[in-house]
C-alpha cells in the first residue's frame, strides 16, 4: 500500500498523478452527468414541449438542449483548469480560450435561437413577403451577433 501511495505522488507535468486521475475521474462524472440531464430532458421535458400548439417553446427547447449538450464540454476544461497546476504562460491561454469559446457559444446559439424563431415569425406571413425579406433579415442579425 505505501508503495501505491508513492507512485500515485510521482509528479507528471507539474502536478501528481493522485491528481490526474482525480481531475480524469471528475471529468468523467461531469459528462455522465451533463449525460443524464440530457436524457431528463429529452424524455421528459421534451414531451411537454411537444404537447402545446405553439412552436416556440419547440424551439426554446431546442436551443436549451444544445446549450446542455455544449456545456458539458466548457465545465470538463473548467476542471481540469482549477483542479491541475499549469505553467503561467499556459493557464492564461486556457483562461482566455474558455472565455473565446464560451463568447462563441453564447453569439451561436443566439444566433440559432433568433434565426428559428424568424422562421417561425415570418411563416404566417405571405410568401412573397416572406421570400424576399427573411433572407435579407437573417443576414443582418447573423452580421450583428458575429
Amino acid at each position: 500500500m505505501p508503495e501505491l501511495l508513492k507512485i500515485l505522488e510521482t509528479p507528471l507535468l507539474g502536478n501528481s498523478l493522485m491528481s490526474i486521475f482525480v481531475s480524469t475521474g471528475l471529468i468523467i462524472a461531469t459528462y455522465i452527468i451533463f449525460y443524464i440531464l440530457k436524457k431528463f430532458l429529452n424524455q421528459k421535458v421534451a414531451a411537454l414541449v411537444k404537447n402545446t400548439s405553439t412552436n416556440l417553446d419547440d424551439i426554446l427547447f431546442d436551443s436549451v438542449s444544445r446549450l446542455v449538450s455544449m456545456s458539458a464540454h466548457f465545465v470538463a476544461i473548467f476542471i481540469v483548469w482549477k483542479y491541475l497546476k499549469f505553467p503561467e504562460t499556459a493557464d492564461l491561454f486556457i483562461k482566455k480560450a474558455l472565455i473565446v469559446m464560451t463568447t462563441i457559444f453564447i453569439a451561436w446559439i443566439l444566433q440559432n435561437l433568433l434565426v428559428k424563431v424568424l422562421d417561425e415569425y415570418f411563416k404566417n406571413i405571405s410568401k412573397n413577403i416572406s421570400n424576399s425579406f427573411l433572407p435579407f433579415i437573417k443576414n443582418i442579425l447573423k452580421l450583428f451577433l458575429w
